[in-house]
């Protein structure tokens, strides 16, 4: 009988989201993506954002710390996806 392994590859894992999040957050690939007129201020909205996210990132001592920057990155990553949800369904009404 064939084991089945349900936990994840946790390291390959973190290899290929650290590749993904490199490749999608090239700078020139979102501001291709912004209008003309945003480009430069939401780029430096992003930077805002990820500089303090990056210190914490770099910053954290202990697992308790590590679980808490997931914590809060995940709050984040859902906070962004239901708003830009409520957004584009706002939009689809106009």
């Amino acid at each position: 009988m064939t084991e089945i392994n349900l936990m994840p590859d946790f390291a390959r894992m973190f290899q290929l989201m650290l590749r993904e999040v490199v490749n999608q957050g090239k700078a020139e690939y979102v501001f291709d993506c912004l209008p003309s007129d945003l480009q430069p201020p939401a780029l430096r909205s992003i930077q805002r954002f990820l500089a303090p996210l990056n210190i914490a990132a770099h910053s954290m001592t202990s697992a308790e710390a590590v679980q808490q920057f997931r914590d809060t990155l995940n709050r984040i990553v859902r906070d962004i996806d239901q708003t830009a949800a409520e957004m584009e369904r706002d939009l689809e009404k106009d």
